[in-house]
């Protein structure tokens, strides 16, 4: 059966989510109230928050309740994926919460938590990097297709240098798991990489890459990956 804050990823599920977490914390249900709203973080930061707020900064706030609730109720799988939840790059002191959450991982042999929080901690830009390497072999350790398709995809495309044939396992690999959003987004991305560079057009500087990806975490830009439920 379906824990109650188990909602789509939609504005009507954030609002469910709002009220659910109400009561909760109302009724003084720490450990309730905690998973609520650690799943409240997870749905703000991709459908936006109910206020004009910024939503990775809203998300990175509920994110923090989450884990002192959590922690209160000392429910240490909730606080796992709440930690990692909370980490918001550039919005929130990410190394100690994702530090804590990969130790809680490793210490309740949640092979898949693991992988998701070491995913987490890969760099941005895509391309080659240990943690994600790490975080592929933790998904095929645990069998989560999802994860490897995000491993694949992120280390498969990176600008001016992408990996179209890993690009590509990765949009097979949403598909065999029933993902279709994330392979119609892959196809996207592969799309892109397959576009012949043009020669007289300048190549981006690092900084650049790095400012992008400041964009993308921090909700200017409208794409961001996320774990699957």
């Amino acid at each position: 059966m379906a824990d109650p804050w188990d909602v789509l990823r939609t504005e009507e599920g954030r609002d469910q989510l709002i009220t659910l977490a109400d009561h909760y914390i109302r009724a003084e249900q720490d450990r309730e109230a905690g998973l609520c709203l650690a799943e409240l973080s997870y749905v703000v930061k991709h459908v936006g928050s109910p206020s004009a707020d910024n939503a990775f900064a809203e998300a990175a706030r509920i994110g923090a309740e989450a884990v002192a609730l959590l922690r209160k109720a000392n429910d240490k799988e909730g606080l796992c994926r709440a930690l990692r939840l909370a980490a918001v790059p550039f919005l929130a002191d990410c190394e100690p919460l994702l530090s804590e959450s990969l130790s809680l991982a490793r210490e309740l042999g949640a092979v898949e938590q693991e992988a998701w929080t070491t995913f987490a901690m890969r760099s941005f830009g895509g391309g080659p990097d240990p943690m994600c390497e790490r975080a592929h072999a933790l998904f095929e350790q645990c069998g989560s297709l999802e994860g490897q398709a995000f491993c694949q995809r992120t280390m498969g495309f990176r600008i001016g240098s992408h990996d179209p044939e890993m690009l590509q396992r990765s949009i097979d690999l949403f598909e065999e798991a029933g993902n279709t959003e994330e392979a119609e987004r892959g196809r996207a991305f592969l799309d892109a990489a397959l576009m012949p560079e043009d020669p007289d057009s300048p190549k981006i500087p690092p900084e650049a890459i790095e400012e992008l990806a400041r964009m993308i975490v921090s909700g200017e830009c409208g794409e961001s990956e996320c774990e699957p439920k």
